[in-house]
């Protein structure tokens, strides 16, 4: 009688056994949600790396679907029977469908990442960055899977002795569940975060050094960065130098309002190494040119790297005939979105701040000399 060969052991069916179809689908649809257009470009490891996780949460969410569809359907008695080779064939399609997203979407959206990257000045990525970031993802994801399944087989292995077979099977998933998502966590807390912030920091303060287009140091000594400003204008930022060099002067505001107007006080700080540091140096801006003489002061929050809503500091200045002065300063040299998360306090620290110090000033000032004070 020929020999038959020995069923694979436990364990090793278990790490051989089919993935979930639901899982799959959800695990596709994370992954185009992760392969969409990001606030700012990613490296092609990076982009992989975001995309399995985000896969493998997806997984999960659609394993957990499934799981419970089945239990409501026993519960409500329902049977759905299909011809077994049908079954296995629309298996098969539906992993195809998904094998074709996962190939074809990040080609699909090269586009979009080069657009990105244009946006930041910066070069954008070549034919090769959506197949490596692909094959990252891929290669990522099955670990997770395989690393999940693994320790669910261990945990069933020593749990062998347990009479009830659910038991033993809900106790291997719930334990394996909760050892993954921790590895997920420590990887996304140890390693996704850091090297983000490390590209994130990099291609924001290459952005910031860059001056605006088009754009020139002020001429006015009434505006940081200009003549007789110990601010100069490449350290206020791409968003403070738009700001300062942007904005009517006083023959612009008088052509427009047919009255006699004044020069605005434009006052910028980029960002430091603290807010207090920040503010005085405004303060300090405000005194150089006067600033409280004004009519009216305007104190802005901006974003975190500095960007201000241009047409309405102008719209401030048309309105009071230019006998203003507007001020701000830059709190982080990240995206706010970022900035958000590493700091999630400063913005909030920032214009109470420098809110205070003008405050402070003001208030100190005989009352009929004050000037009005609005913020923003």
């Amino acid at each position: 009688m020929p020999a038959t060969a020995a069923p694979a052991p436990p364990r090793v069916r278990l790490l051989l056994a089919r993935f979930s179809h639901t899982g799959l689908v959800f695990a596709a649809l994370f992954y185009i949600i992760a392969n969409t257009p990001s606030l700012l470009p990613r490296p092609w490891w990076m982009q992989g790396l975001v995309a399995a996780l985000s896969g493998v949460c997806g997984y999960v969410l659609g394993l957990a679907l499934g799981r419970l569809v089945h239990a409501t359907a026993r519960w409500l008695g329902l049977h759905v029977t299909m011809n077994p080779r049908r079954r296995v064939l629309l298996g098969r399609i539906g992993i195809a469908f998904a094998a074709l997203i996962v190939i074809s979407f990040p080609q699909a959206t090269i586009d979009w990442q080069r657009e990105v990257s244009r946006q930041v000045d910066v070069d954008g990525p070549g034919w090769w960055y959506p197949t490596g970031s692909t094959l990252v993802a891929v290669v990522v994801f099955v670990l997770f899977i395989l690393v999940w399944r693994g320790l669910a087989g261990l945990t069933r292995f020593f749990l062998t002795k347990v009479s009830s077979r659910i038991v033993r099977e809900a106790a291997a998933r719930l334990v394996a569940s909760v050892i993954t998502v921790a590895t997920v966590v420590v990887a996304i807390d140890v390693v996704v975060e850091p090297a983000v912030l490390a590209v994130v920091g990099g291609n924001a303060d290459r952005v910031n050094q860059q001056m605006p287009r088009g754009e020139h140091a002020p001429t006015s000594s009434l505006r940081s960065g200009g003549p007789g400003s110990p601010l100069t204008w490449n350290s206020l930022g791409q968003d403070g130098a738009k700001f300062v060099a942007a904005g009517p002067d006083a023959k612009q505001i008088a052509d427009v309002t047919k009255k006699p107007a004044k020069e605005p006080v434009r006052v910028f700080v980029g960002a430091n190494e603290s807010l207090d540091k920040s503010a005085d140096l405004a303060v300090a801006e405000l005194d150089r040119t006067d600033a409280w003489k004004r009519k009216a002061m305007l104190v802005i929050t901006p974003t975190s790297t500095g960007y201000v809503n241009l047409w309405g500091a102008a719209s401030f200045e048309y309105l009071l005939g230019g006998d203003t002065a507007a001020v701000g300063m830059a709190y982080s040299n990240l995206p706010s979105a970022f900035g958000l998360l590493t700091a999630p306090r400063d913005p909030g620290k920032a214009s109470q701040i420098l809110l205070e110090k003008v405050r402070r000033r003001v208030d100190a000032m005989p009352a009929a000399q004050r000037p009005k004070v609005y913020f923003t």
